[in-house]
């Protein structure tokens, strides 16, 4: 206590009295002023208490005294709004327009109000009383805070941005035109944005409190085509050293020619392991080509045949020609790189398979002085519209002329005589069709007269027999049990066949003359017999005739439209016996021939009743078409 006092009373001493009155004056005032600013920054915090403290402004808009959904309206209604206008996006030198209201963009106003609400509260309570007096002398200035973009909204934007102006580039290409010319399609550059760039620089852009349209460059990265249009016509350039001339070759004794433009069809452009655009030759065009080659070089070898005169005469055989194909395109292929490489192949030889004939000119010649017939038929028929007034036989039957089955083949009528067609000569005839004849039901109708005829002289030369059927009804003009019909409407096919099982070739010779047909087999004896039974008929069912009265005929006037045949079974055994009288044939032909009422149409008169007359007895039955293709 006693160092203190003297403490205290040195100050005293040590200051002048004016000095010391002035101090004490001065340190009261400022007590004073701080009292009464304190009560001051006081008065003002209890005046607007919930308010924005007076002198606040946030972007240039007074908020001081207004509660907090005041100052949120007053900027709202006060502030320009960032959500109308449109960044340009220019890209490349297009303009791509995006709404401010697309990206979300707009003013933090919760954040903008409670920083005003802040203002002059915040710190320890001297901190804020100086706030608070600042605020009413000076006023505090508080900046605008912007919401430049919703995140979502703008990566979509920037995403849609970069899809909607990136383009792969366009190689360019050469394509082979029908005429064997090459055409050069340019390449064309592509562009790439990364959408990554475009949000950043559309993000930037917008996050500013500038209430204004904006444009924004975007910068483009060019996508560069992997064939450019030089490449492209390098390429034809090196294809013209391969096609700008004809190709030669020689298949066997032809001579061909490749003209370019079948050369240029073969080619196909690509880039290869190396990354070089260039030509190259196509497998499947290439198959093409050799298939249109082998179509030329091809043909089937022909049996030696013989003609008929004073003396029977050799007809010499012919070799067959085919490509071997896989040979061929290897050749070929070999001979196109060559020149594609700049070289020159010269003639190209493609490699040919030669086929022998089954009856070669020798022999044909060892046995054509003990050539002799061996089998002959004859049918007899009536030219008419059921068989194309003879056509639909003599034009297989002449088709057969001179055909040489050689030992082992089969005889087979569909595959040996040939397309039936209109172009043939062949006519609308006769077939059996559910049991019933059709006068014009078939093309060729009637050609069973030429099978029939066939297959009998086959029977008696005593061949190996294969396929035959028989009519569905009984038809007069044929043995009975022993007739072949033959048939075909794509889906069903009946033929007839045999095989030569001898060991010489059998020549067909055919004869025909108005309503004649007739075949005979030529061959080396061979000392065969055939013996042939007597039909046995069995199961007989009788048929009759049926009158149908028409006004289409003249009264008194009748028209058979369908003739009567009686049904029987017929069943013939044929036996074929060797030079020593072994047997080596036995063939059990069994026919089953339906009933089939005749039907005559009578003329009448349109206003009186027929009479009934007693039918007439059932006539013999007359030759019906056969059935036909």
């Amino acid at each position: 206590m006693s160092s203190i006092a003297t403490t205290r009373a040195t100050w005293r001493s040590t200051l002048p009295a004016p000095l010391r009155g002035f101090l004490l004056g001065l340190f009261g005032t400022l007590a004073a002023a701080l009292l009464l600013a304190a009560s001051a920054a006081a008065a003002i915090g209890l005046l607007n208490q919930g308010r924005v403290l007076p002198g606040v402004t946030v972007g240039g808009v007074p908020l001081g005294g207004l509660d907090r959904d005041a100052a949120l309206a007053r900027l709202e209604a006060s502030l320009p709004s960032l959500s109308h206008g449109t960044a340009t996006l220019v890209i490349e030198g297009q303009p791509t327009r995006i709404s401010y209201a697309e990206l979300g963009r707009g003013y933090r106003l919760d954040d903008m109000a409670n920083d005003a609400y802040a203002a002059g509260r915040a710190g320890n309570p001297i901190e804020a009383a100086l706030g608070r007096l600042r605020d009413a002398v000076h006023g505090t200035q508080l900046p605008l805070q912007v919401h430049g973009y919703d995140q979502s909204a703008i990566d979509r934007v920037a995403v849609q941005v970069a899809l909607q102006h990136a383009s792969e580039a366009i190689d360019a290409s050469v394509t082979v035109a029908e005429d064997g010319s090459l055409v050069v399609s340019p390449s064309t550059p592509g562009a790439a944005l990364d959408p990554r760039v475009v949000r950043a620089l559309l993000g930037a852009a917008v996050a500013t409190s500038d209430p204004g349209d904006m444009s924004v460059e975007i910068p483009v990265t060019i996508r560069q085509p992997l064939v450019t249009t030089g490449a492209a016509q390098a390429a034809v350039t090196a294809a013209h050293a391969a096609i700008d001339r004809p190709l030669a070759l020689t298949a066997g004794d032809d001579a061909l020619t490749v003209e370019p433009a079948d050369l240029a069809s073969v080619l196909r452009f690509g880039i290869d392991d190396a990354g070089s655009y260039l030509p190259r030759v196509d497998s499947l065009a290439l198959g093409a080509l050799v298939a249109d080659l082998g179509s030329r070089v091809n043909r089937e070898a022909k049996d030696a045949s013989y003609t008929f005169g004073a003396t029977i005469t050799v007809v010499p055989a012919v070799s067959g020609h085919e490509l071997d194909a896989t040979a061929a395109e290897g050749a070929l292929r070999d001979a196109i790189d060559t020149r594609l490489s700049g070289g020159d192949p010269g003639s190209v030889i493609l490699p040919v398979l030669v086929t022998e004939p089954a009856l070669t000119t020798e022999m044909a010649k060892a046995s054509v002085s003990r050539i002799a017939r061996i089998g002959t038929w004859t049918t007899y028929y009536i030219p008419g519209i059921s068989n194309g007034y003879g056509v639909n036989i003599s034009i297989p039957a002449n088709k057969l002329n001179g055909l040489v089955v050689a030992p082992g083949d089969t005889f087979d009528f569909w595959h040996d005589i040939g397309p039936v067609t209109t172009a043939q000569g062949y006519r609308q005839g006769g077939a059996i069709i559910n049991g019933k004849s059709e006068p014009t039901g078939a093309l060729a109708g009637g050609i069973c007269s030429t099978s029939t005829t066939l297959f009998n002289a086959a029977l008696r030369a005593g061949m190996q027999m294969g396929e035959r059927v028989n009519h569905s009804y009984y038809i007069s003009r044929y043995p009975v049990g022993l007739d072949a019909t033959v048939f075909a409407d794509g889906a069903s096919v009946t033929t007839m066949s045999w095989t030569n099982d001898t060991d010489y070739p059998v020549i067909i010779r055919s004869i025909t003359s108005y309503g004649i047909v007739r075949f005979d087999l030529y061959s080396v004896p061979t000392g065969r017999t055939v013996t042939l039974t007597t039909p046995i008929i069995t199961n007989r069912r009788a048929a009759h005739d049926v009158i149908q009265y028409t006004t289409s005929l003249k009264p008194g006037v009748s028209r058979r439209v369908e003739g009567v045949y009686n049904g029987f079974d017929a069943s013939v055994t044929r036996y074929v016996r060797d030079a020593d009288g072994t047997l080596i044939h036995t063939d059990h032909f069994f026919s089953h021939y339906h009933a089939v009422n005749g039907l005559l149409l009578v003329g009448k008169a349109t206003s009186t009743p027929p009479p009934s007359p007693t039918p007439p007895p059932s006539p013999t039955p007359t030759p019906g078409p056969t059935a036909a293709t």
